[in-house]
């Protein structure tokens, strides 16, 4: 088996040393073989005993998460085609190259109806030829350039924080399986732990029943005990395998078996204000929308250019010449479309009615987010309430373990007696633990939903 949770070396180290201390002889307990053959196993071909286990902290799979994550390539896609738009709106500027050949025959051409003596007027040959390069340059467009090019770098900033939302979801993800896990590993802890005290029981128990100082009902309870531990066991130690299993596969990392997830330790948190990366984004959107608004403008403004045609052709500009000839000519040309129906008022209405639907969806968005934020600042407030609690529960409960320890031992209590206590010592404890990691989980959380988590 591979990939269990962190607490296979501690398992391991807490079942070793325990069967030395009680010298209990696996050749006459099934349990223990059970034991060893379950956990022991197939941990030994990837671990030595004794190695200290390399910890793991949450914010180094965040950081291999969102490095591993395929979408993280993306930003550097977005920012390479932005600045390949911008260079080719650039190049509007630039002149503007054309060269052009014309050949033609046609079956009329111009005749000047009047004769005159001794004069023969000129005619015009009825096939042409033309080949001309023509210069353009843009010399004025009433600033649609400079506001396009600002729409596509808010276009960029869009898609680039499109990325931001998706890797701020993948940190989520990652909180959750994380913590899972760590609850996990608590729940494998405190069922070793009951593991110990009833093997200890058993021998004592099963040395009891050969001396007729016990019956063997108390020791096939025991046993029966022993065996739903060891089934709990196996059901978290797979659900593990698969929270580490999503782990290295979000992450890219090969989480050696004898990694410890380490408890992220936070602080409280005041959040003064939403940093969330949606609320970035509908920033970036509002700023699209201005641009989107001038450029509108912009394009109903004259637009002035200058242009020039260089030939050789038959006929030149002389139309009345019947032999090839060069030719020129350069002038400027004012374009200008002063009605258009209010088709720019319409547009520029449109483009306002977008941007107040963004601002109702960060409203909305910002609304919810504190009311999540009230909500988690409450959670915290009750696990820290629980917790001191919790911490006077299990000072009685083993006051009450011990008691219970020492009459089952002398025959006062019966075996069920005895293990509710001992359950009710273990629940106890595993509460008390499971809080403190809900407590840290739901700081990181707040963190989360505030936008402060990096």
């Amino acid at each position: 088996m591979k990939h269990y949770n962190t607490l296979k070396y501690e398992f391991v180290h807490l079942l070793v040393k325990s069967f030395h201390s009680l010298k209990f002889k696996i050749q006459n307990s099934k349990l223990c073989f059970l034991q060893v053959g379950l956990l022991i196993t197939p941990f030994l071909s990837n671990m030595s005993y004794g190695q200290v286990p390399d910890s793991l902290s949450l914010d180094y799979c965040i950081q291999n998460a969102v490095r591993n994550y395929p979408l993280s390539r993306q930003k550097t896609m977005f920012s390479d085609i932005n600045d390949l738009k911008i260079h080719n709106l650039r190049k509007a500027y630039l002149p503007q190259i054309n060269i052009n050949g014309q050949a033609t025959y046609q079956s009329d051409v111009t005749e000047i109806p009047i004769s005159l003596p001794s004069f023969n007027l000129p005619t015009i040959d009825k096939d042409s030829y033309k080949a001309t390069i023509d210069v353009s340059q843009l010399i004025y467009d009433g600033g649609m350039n400079r506001n396009q090019e600002k729409i596509e770098n808010a276009t960029c900033r869009v898609d680039l924080q499109n990325v931001e939302i998706e890797l701020y979801k993948l940190r989520e993800r990652i909180n959750q399986i994380y913590f899972n896990v760590l609850m996990l590993n608590e729940n494998a802890r405190q069922v070793v732990l009951v593991q110990e005290e009833l093997r200890s029981k058993l021998a004592k128990t099963e040395s009891a029943v050969r001396n007729g100082i016990s019956v063997q009902s108390s020791y096939d309870i025991l046993k029966a005990e022993m065996l739903k531990t060891e089934m709990q066991l196996i059901d978290i130690l797979y659900a593990n395998k698969e929270g580490i299993n999503m782990l290295e596969v979000l992450t890219g990392l090969v989480i050696p078996d004898s990694v410890k997830l380490v408890e992220p330790e936070t602080k409280q948190v005041n959040v003064p204000e939403n940093k969330r990366p949606e609320m970035k984004q509908f920033g970036f959107q509002s700023q699209k929308t201005e641009s989107l608004k001038k450029l509108v403008t912009a394009k109903y403004l004259p637009k002035l250019s200058g242009f020039g045609q260089f030939g050789y052709g038959k006929p030149g500009l002389n139309m009345l010449s019947d032999e090839f000839d060069r030719f020129y000519l350069v002038g400027l040309k004012l374009t200008w479309s002063p009605w258009n129906w209010n088709h720019d008022k319409n547009e520029i209405n449109i483009i306002e009615t977008q941007n107040e639907l963004i601002k109702t969806q960060s409203e909305t968005f910002d609304k919810n987010q504190k009311a999540a934020i009230d909500k988690e600042l409450s959670e915290i407030e009750k696990y820290t309430r629980l917790i001191s609690i919790d911490n006077e529960v299990i000072i009685t409960r083993e006051s009450i373990l011990k008691t219970s320890s020492s009459q089952f031992d002398n025959g006062i209590i019966t075996v069920s007696d005895y293990l509710t206590d001992l359950n009710n010592l273990s629940q106890a404890r595993l509460n008390l633990n499971i809080r403190k990691i809900h407590l840290s989980r739901t700081k990181i959380n707040l963190l989360n939903l505030s936008g402060m988590q990096q």
